[in-house]
């Protein structure tokens, strides 16, 4: 018996598919407040459907739903405002498993009070869908000798940069204005993301430190900081493959250890510790005296933040630099040496036999400048291949940071630079957090184990903004020398206080303070026994206490005579343990 035919069924309505634009400019900054047109024409359906609307605040516009895989326009108006102009592309509406937004990078965001245009003006958008993408990825050396033993290395969380090697043009960076992105991957293989770069003739990767820091800074010498540039194939991903290497090959011209070698969809590049040593930046005194134009800044007795640094009885040290510099005539000095002659006894019974406190402004030029000129001395191994260790004078804070032998061995050994070279490759920040932190608790002497160093550890110390310190002292004080080595810090006052100083610095990563010892949070591990590690934000803006011409509060109250100056009062305390 014949069945009935089975009526026409009706075809199933079109998936719905997803798109969102997200306006930037070409610093990746987000756009927001421009007014934009999305228009579009539905599967099956005979008329296209818009929505007008302006940018958000992260520069998107509203995400839109279509039926079915269609092309979307965006029309945007010019930043002087008037009728939107269109983008000249178009993009295809995504599934919902894809990525929905769209990047619209604006080569000209100028506004119209900034830089008037004709009437008829239309900015310039490029619009990259992704057709050419670009990946790096970097296999790392995993260990390396340290002293005795052999410790990690990895590479995750190191900023980097995708740019265009010929406009400067930053392709893709973090999501905060102006910051880098951060590898991601495991302990032995790290990589960026896949960056469109439809239509950019030559693709190259900032690395480190340099992207880390202004990008002024790497786009003033972009043909050494812009490395591994390629052109990328024309339609699909080419994959950039970095293998870290701890031979140095000094005789190795700079250009071919930062050239991308190969052809097709597959190319490669080595790194080694001259590149690192390249894009890591090296601090010069006129770099200093530029850029750090104030001076230390520490609290007076009052509790009151002030421009002066102030002692009771200064250390011959200290009086010779003051002279030195100006900061006393030759009849105050030696007013000044001749109460150092003077025994205990004496002073006691007669206290107006001492000279006024010795009270002076130091710059951070003048401050830093030790770190950025090479003066280390005293050093005890010279004839050792590298990291010969040896002290950094600090005289008018009568300061002595003592550098282990070794205390910079993973640079020297890799990169084959001086120890003088290496201690200035440290973020000028992390050196500001030290010296104030010495000078508010009365601190003589600190031992330094590590500074940068480009393969060993975690990004922290790569890029320049890390030290490790194992000890701590006060030439005059009650306590013994304070070891950070399995002792705890809150049975030492000086330790404690010390350690508070610089957990709280204005500067301070705190939440890379990691001591296992101290009470402060943190995922300390096994290698945080015996040191304690600091780290400064070298991404934040120069404080306005750091500039030429700050005052702070109170500056005309008579001056008072405290026995050590500055007093802690208001920040934990006196210092009981200091005697001068």
């Amino acid at each position: 018996m014949n069945q009935p035919a089975p009526a026409n069924r009706p075809a199933p309505p079109p998936a719905p598919h997803y798109l969102c634009f997200r306006v930037v400019d070409m610093q990746n900054n987000m756009i927001s407040g421009r007014r934009y047109t999305l228009e579009w024409t539905d599967v099956g359906a005979q008329e296209a459907t818009r929505r007008e609307g302006t940018t958000a605040a992260d520069g998107r516009t509203i995400k839109i739903t279509t039926q079915g895989q269609v092309a979307v326009s965006l029309a945007i108006a010019p930043p002087s405002g008037g009728q939107c102009r269109s983008v000249g592309q178009s993009v295809q509406s995504k599934p919902e498993n894809k990525p929905f937004v769209a990047t619209v990078r604006l080569t000209f965001n100028a506004t119209a009070t900034t830089a008037p245009q004709s009437e008829n003006h239309c900015e310039t958008l490029t619009l990259r869908q992704g057709r050419q993408r670009v990946k790096y990825v970097i296999n790392n050396v995993p260990r390396v000798p340290d002293g005795a033993g052999w410790q990690a290395n990895h590479l995750r969380n190191l900023p980097y940069l995708i740019v265009d090697a010929n406009t400067l043009e930053v392709l893709h960076a973090g999501k905060g204005l102006n910051d880098p992105a951060k590898f991601t991957g495991s302990h032995t293989q790290v990589s960026t993301v896949e960056v469109a770069v439809d239509g950019v003739e030559s693709v190259g990767i900032v690395l480190g430190a340099a992207a880390n820091g202004d990008w002024d800074e790497w786009r003033r010498d972009a043909r050494n900081l812009v490395m591994y540039r390629l052109t990328p194939e024309a339609e699909g991903l080419t994959i950039v493959t970095i293998t870290e290497a701890t031979l140095l090959e000094p005789n190795q011209a700079l250009a071919q250890l930062l050239a991308a070698e190969g052809i097709g969809p597959q190319r490669t590049a080595r790194l080694n510790g001259k590149v690192w040593a390249l894009c890591t930046r090296s601090y010069s005194v006129q770099d200093i005296r530029t850029w750090i134009t104030g001076n230390l800044t520490l609290p007076d007795e009052h509790g009151d933040l002030g421009a002066w640094y102030q002692v009771a009885r200064p250390s011959l040290r200290q009086i010779d630099w003051a002279e030195q510099h100006g900061k006393i005539n030759a009849g105050q000095a030696a007013e000044y040496r001749t109460a150092l002659t003077l025994p205990a006894t004496a002073l006691a019974a007669n206290a107006a036999a001492l000279p006024s406190p010795l009270r002076m402004q130091l710059s951070w030029s003048e401050l830093l400048e030790p770190f950025y000129s090479g003066q280390i001395v005293n050093v005890p191994l010279p004839d050792r291949a590298f990291s010969q260790g040896g002290e950094i004078i600090i005289a008018p804070l009568d300061l002595t940071l003592k550098l282990q032998v070794g205390f910079c061995d993973n640079a020297g050994r890799y990169t084959g630079l001086s120890q003088v070279e290496i201690v200035a490759r440290n973020h000028p920040y992390i050196y500001m957090m030290l010296l104030s932190a010495c000078a508010e608790a009365g601190v003589n002497k600190v031992e330094i184990s590590g500074m940068w160093r480009p393969m060993l550890g975690s990004c922290l110390h790569k890029l320049g903004d890390a030290l490790d310190i194992v000890a701590v002292d006060a030439r005059n004080d009650r306590l013994a020398e304070f070891r950070f080595n399995n002792n705890r810090v809150a049975n030492n006052a000086l330790a404690r206080r010390f350690n508070t100083l610089l957990y709280e610095h204005r500067y301070a990563n705190s939440a890379q303070h990691i001591y296992q010892f101290d009470e402060y949070p943190h995922s300390a591990d096994g290698r945080h026994l015996n040191h304690l590690h600091i780290t400064c934000r070298s991404r934040r803006a120069l404080d306005p206490r750091d500039t030429a011409g700050y005052i702070g509060p109170n500056q005309q109250r008579p001056l008072m005579l405290p026995v050590v100056f500055p007093a802690a009062n208001g920040r934990g305390g006196a210092r009981p343990w200091l005697i001068r």
